[in-house]
């Protein structure tokens, strides 16, 4: 264990990545689209292996002035398309809409999980490269004494590895593309088969036992059975994320005697 780390340092950094998550969502207008009568979104990119080339010289001149340039050919790049397209009527807004705004939330939740186990490898000072699922582990490891102390003094009395793993289990679902419930329940069960067979690379974290089934502010949509999160929603897992930044902030700084600045 690294005892150069500074765990004030380490959790001010992770909370200004939440503030800049939390910014972002502000420039997410969630009355968009309340007026649309009819929108079509095209998606389209650059074609990485052919461009459209212009020789003629009274062209090459006309742009050259345009552009500011002085090339002998103007080059322009080739427009595809993706063949993926949004469209928005009045009689499917109700239904779409809440759902887009659903999956630009629950991609920007990846990086409310991701950060957590930055600053939990951070705090663990661990150098290998080592997976999430790893990594927490690793954290509780290092750290049982005192989480099991926090846990038995927080207001929320859930187990707070157990609760990482569990949004563990609902990012993995949402980075790989399966978000349904079926996928969600899928690597629950999984996960408590292992803890029930005493799988080895379960050993570290075998005394908590079997992992409850919590949604933590994510829900389904009772259409598509996929995963659903809504802004209000995401502003509340945002704040819990914290929550969790902070009592491993308090665990570092119990266990090394760390003067406790953010209080």
């Amino acid at each position: 264990m690294n005892l150069t780390v500074n765990p004030t340092d380490l959790l001010k950094e992770y909370f200004f990545k939440a503030l800049l998550i939390q910014q972002s969502t502000k420039m997410i207008d969630e009355n968009w689209g309340e007026n649309i009568l009819r929108s079509i979104s095209n998606f389209i990119f650059t074609d990485p292996f052919n461009v459209a080339v212009q020789t003629d010289q009274d062209q090459v001149a006309f742009f050259n002035t345009l552009l500011g340039t002085s090339q002998d050919t103007i080059r322009w790049n080739i427009k595809k398309n993706s063949q993926c397209s949004l469209d928005i009527t009045e009689q499917n807004k109700a239904e779409i809409i809440p759902d887009v705004l659903s999956q630009v939330y629950c991609l920007l939740s990846i990086s409310l999980f991701e950060n957590l186990v930055t600053l939990l490898k951070k705090l663990c000072s661990l150098e290998k490269k080592s997976t999430s699922f790893q990594i927490i582990n690793e954290f509780y490891d290092y750290f049982k004494n005192e989480l099991t102390q926090f846990d038995q003094k927080k207001i929320d009395k859930t187990n707070t590895i157990l609760t990482i793993h569990n949004l563990r289990i609902f990012r993995n679902c949402i980075t790989h593309a399966s978000p349904t419930k079926r996928e969600i329940e899928k690597e629950f069960d999984q996960y408590n088969l292992r803890i029930r067979e005493g799988n080895q690379a379960y050993s570290k974290i075998q005394d908590l036992g079997q992992l409850p089934r919590q949604l933590l502010y994510y829900n389904f949509d009772p259409n598509q059975n996929r995963i659903f999160l809504s802004p209000k929603a995401f502003k509340k897992l945002l704040d819990f994320y914290s929550q969790l930044a902070y009592i491993a902030y308090l665990c570092y700084c119990d266990k090394f005697k760390h003067e406790i600045e953010i209080q």
